[in-house]
């Protein structure tokens, strides 16, 4: 079969139920499980706290009630080293000036030795309450250079583990840059969404996650974002109810694992989650580019599911760099419990992906992201 037929027939579904029992080939994903997405969260006209320091953001937010804005220009500069969860209450807005596609927002940091407390290495800076919304921040750490704790740290994976921002139900976080996290940029609970970020440069070995859905009830949506350096740019924990739905993402040239992918509740094997969509997304390489990962310019699949899900995984309408399916899908014991519907293997990327603001477009040949929220 030469490559114009395969690609011609890779364009069909293929529904693998697998031989486990009872097998259960995947339907469409359930309504019910999915849940309502959240909607843009009601802020006031004009916002109604502006800081521009650490101490008066605090202030602010502690002031805030639900559907008020907490704003912070976007030329500010806040130092959060020594300063970890961050809380922004019930229904309120923290809000800068940065769009994916336009302007830079206000900077938060973290700096060189800046770690969370060894007795709580699972923290991170800012942590959103119900239906609250973080929008257009740089939100900084500062391990953004690829580290192997077999190297550096006597094979201590869990040296350091900070993370950016937590967001759970009805919560967003939207239009931000987030980068050089040890565990993860962002962790992704209940049905949060997690929209038009760039999420770059978060790839300690064994940790570096871009999303991380924690074991539990959850299935956040995570959408038209840019993902690039990270060693999974989005990577479920397992279990018989963890989920998520990924939909028109670009995943960049530069990787250190695999990019999307759901553990086992035992490792590699195991519950390998409930529900995982994977739908219209870009996949711009095949290979590790880090010299000193585990296993230096390895070629590495895109979907990586480590076990067999509660109920199924929907591979649909993604574009692959990848010459074939088994290259760009691993799955532990083969395909199976998943469908398989319009993609495009052997994929030649466009535009422009060295500008972060570039006007790359997705799998059905529209701009990534709409000028609006």
């Amino acid at each position: 079969m030469d490559r114009r037929t395969y690609l011609a027939l890779a364009g069909g579904t293929v529904v693998f139920g697998g031989t486990l029992s009872p097998p259960r080939p995947p339907t469409d994903p359930r309504p019910d499980r999915r849940r309502d997405e959240p909607e843009e969260p009601p802020t006031d006209d004009e916002p109604a706290f502006q800081a521009t320091s650490l101490t008066e953001l605090t202030r602010a937010l502690t002031a805030a009630s639900s559907g008020e804005t907490v704003y912070v220009p976007g030329d500010v500069e806040i130092d959060l080293s020594g300063t970890w969860m961050v809380q922004v209450p019930e229904g309120v807005t923290l809000s800068s000036d940065g769009r994916l596609d336009g302007p830079d927002g206000a900077l938060l940091t973290s700096s060189a030795g800046d770690e969370s407390p060894s007795d709580q290495r699972g923290l991170q800076k800012i942590q959103l309450g119900t239906g609250a919304r973080f929008t257009g921040f740089r939100l900084e750490g500062h391990h953004h250079d690829y580290v192997n704790p077999i190297q550096e740290h006597d094979g201590d994976f869990y040296a350091h583990r900070g993370s950016g921002i937590d967001v759970g139900t009805d919560g967003v976080v939207d239009n931000n840059e987030i980068s050089g996290w040890v565990y993860s940029a962002v962790w992704a609970e209940d049905n949060a969404r997690i929209r038009r970020n760039h999420i770059h440069h978060n790839t300690w070995e064994g940790l570096g996650y871009g999303v991380t859905i924690p074991k539990g009830d959850h299935m956040p949506v995570i959408e038209q974002n840019r993902f690039n350096y990270n060693r999974h740019a989005i990577s479920g924990s397992g279990g018989p109810e963890c989920g998520f739905v990924a939909r028109d993402n670009a995943v960049g040239p530069d990787w250190v694992g695999a990019q999307f992918d759901m553990h086992g509740d035992d490792g590699m094997v195991g519950i390998a989650g409930d529900e995982i969509v994977i739908r219209n997304n870009d996949f711009h390489a095949t290979r590790a580019v880090e010299a000193k990962t585990r296993n230096p310019g390895g070629e590495y699949p895109a979907i990586q599911i480590r076990g067999s899900p509660e109920t199924g995984v929907w591979v649909e309408e993604n574009r692959f760099v990848h010459e074939s399916r088994e290259e760009a899908y691993y799955q532990t014991d083969g395909p199976h419990r998943v469908t398989f519907d319009g993609n495009t293997y052997g994929w030649t990327p466009e535009g422009d992906w060295d500008d972060p603001k570039g006007n790359l477009t997705n799998a059905t040949n529209q701009r990534w992201w709409p000028v609006d929220w």
